[in-house]
């Protein structure tokens, strides 16, 4: 992967979460979701880091309406200025972990076509962290482990490119990657009522 714009707050994300590999584990263990543990927590590294970042920010602050000219009241997991680029980076965050069901595909799809409705001169990222402790979740030929790539096949991405790949080991079989997808390219193809 070619280093993208958005690399040094990934960067600064993947080192906080790897700093924070013990609660990881912990939290890995209940079995059940804590993407609002993540999206936080990524805000708050970026803000450790020197960042502007905030979360559960609104669509409307960028203009957007529910298509009938009224501010949506859709949100985004988070949002990051970079001051040394001067520029705006919008979040939406997934989890997948043991126990994700099927339907969230369809939620990452309706996130990367929220994303697409974002004026241009944003960053629009979708990023995706994967847990387990007790299997590989990435694919990785040297080990022959498939990880959860196939999970992935039937989600329509569209013209996101995956712009960053990063993991650790949790606990003795299991792993936690750090993923991200450049929506900038996304074409929207619902109207915006439809979507906010």
């Amino acid at each position: 992967m070619t280093h993208h714009e958005a690399t040094p707050i990934l960067d600064t994300a993947f080192s906080y979460y790897k700093k924070h590999k013990m609660s990881i584990t912990e939290l890995t263990k209940l079995g059940g979701s804590f993407e609002h543990w993540f999206s936080t927590h990524f805000v708050r590294a970026m803000i450790e880091k020197g960042y502007l970042a905030v979360s559960e920010t609104g669509y409307a602050d960028f203009g957007i309406d529910d298509g009938n000219g009224m501010p949506t009241k859709k949100r985004m997991d988070a949002r990051v200025y970079d001051p040394s680029k001067s520029n705006i980076i919008a979040i939406e965050m997934v989890q997948i972990h043991n126990y994700t069901q099927n339907k969230w595909r369809k939620k990452i799809e309706a996130d990367i076509e929220k994303l697409a409705h974002l004026p241009k001169g944003v960053v629009k990222l979708l990023v995706i962290v994967r847990n387990s402790i007790t299997e590989k979740v990435l694919a990785d030929e040297r080990n022959n482990a498939d990880g959860w790539d196939w999970w992935f096949d039937e989600i329509e991405f569209r013209e996101a490119k995956e712009i960053y790949r990063k993991s650790f080991s949790l606990g003795t079989q299991g792993e936690f990657a750090l993923q991200a997808w450049d929506v900038g390219s996304v074409k929207p193809i619902l109207p915006r009522d439809a979507v906010f």
